[in-house]
This record gives C-alpha cells, structure tokens and sequence, in this order.
C-alpha cells in the first residue's frame, strides 16, 4: 500500500496560473519520482480536476535527479481551494 501526498491550498481566487513542484528522485534510497500529479479544485462542496500531469516512462536509474512538474492552467482563479495530489508509483522501475 501507498500513501498518496495531499495539499490544500487556499487561494483566495488568486490569479494563479503555473503550480511548480520539484521532486527528488534517487533510487538507491527508495526515492523514487512519482506517477502522476493532479489538480483538483473545490466547487459546490466537489472537487473537479483541472489539470493532471503523469510520468510513465521511469526507468532504473542510479543518479540523483530532481524533476519539475508544472501544473498549468488558466482556471486555478475559479476556485477558493485547490488540492495537489501526488500519486505514487505502485510498482518499481
């Protein structure tokens, strides 16, 4: 079983538009890049996905690396409350 990363965000409609996250990857010590990075937005008590950015090509690898992952959208500015959701990978490279 995998724990799943989860962040809320307050936004106060503010005009955001990029959402960059960096993540480590180094695989000697079981740190390993996740599978998918999602947006989600709050809207009459629901959340709806607006964006979703997914890393499917992991390979083994022993050097350390970090990735950026930009989440962008034009709609982030609708919503008071955004959720990040970073889903790990289930299965190794």
């Amino acid at each position: 079983m995998t724990n799943n990363t989860v962040v809320e965000i307050i936004t106060n409609k503010l005009n955001l538009k990029t959402i960059r996250i960096n993540t480590s990857n180094d695989q000697r010590h079981w740190i390993i890049t996740p599978k998918k990075i999602s947006a989600y937005g709050l809207k009459k008590e629901k959340w709806q996905l607006i964006t979703q950015l997914e890393d499917n090509k992991l390979t083994e690898n022993t050097e350390v690396s970090i990735k950026s992952w930009e989440l962008k959208s034009n709609n982030y500015n609708r919503y008071d409350i955004l959720k990040i959701e970073v889903e790990n990978l289930t299965e190794l490279p």
